[in-house]
């Protein structure tokens, strides 16, 4: 699943609808200009402003549309897709970078074997095991060369794992705050 199919900041279902009327944020706190308890009445006047707002604010939540549980709904299916999607690409791309790990340590392990062989063979046929040294150390440059792509997959799998991760967590945060705010949408519904 591309992750191209569900957009995390589209604007929820909602803020579309223009019958839902736009009631502003304006309680008063102490740090407002406009906050004066100086006098008994001005503090109920305060209270009961403060009163109609979270009234009018209680009242738009109940109103809103089903449609916002089944865009939850939605989208919390297509996130654990694309979770799962990632970690079964990060876990085929670790069992490569594993193979390919093991094949060039085996590698490694013949091609020091070979050279510890020619060293002893060498008292006897010098100008033979100069020629196959020569060879078996061309064979160890390419085997490091291969180690160095290894080490820079590897780095690159810890680099990717690693956004997975901070996506994972991200996504994680994201859920629970669509879980958190359906459980508190279902309650004021109910």
């Amino acid at each position: 699943m591309s992750w191209k199919d569900v957009e995390p900041n589209s604007p929820l279902p909602y803020t579309l609808d223009s019958s839902i009327p736009n009631i502003p944020n304006n309680l008063s706190s102490p740090n407002s200009p406009d906050y004066n308890i100086s006098t008994p009445d001005s503090i109920w006047t305060l209270v009961y402003q403060q009163a109609s707002i979270l009234d009018a604010h209680t009242e738009q939540l109940k109103e809103l549309q089903p449609l916002r549980f089944e865009w939850y709904d939605c989208n919390l299916d297509a996130l654990f897709k694309r979770a799962n999607a990632e970690r079964r690409t990060m876990i085929e791309l670790g069992m490569i970078v594993g193979e390919i790990k093991d094949k060039t340590n085996q590698e490694l392990g013949n091609l020091d074997s070979r050279i510890r062989y020619a060293r002893r063979e060498h008292g006897h046929t010098h100008g033979r095991v100069e020629n196959i040294e020569r060879t078996l150390w061309m064979a160890r440059d390419a085997a490091r060369t291969q180690g160095q792509k290894i080490s820079a997959l590897e780095t690159m799998l810890a680099n990717q794992m690693n956004m997975c991760q901070e996506r994972f967590s991200n996504m994680e945060s994201a859920q629970l705050e669509l879980e958190k705010e359906v459980r508190y949408l279902r309650q004021r519904r109910n």
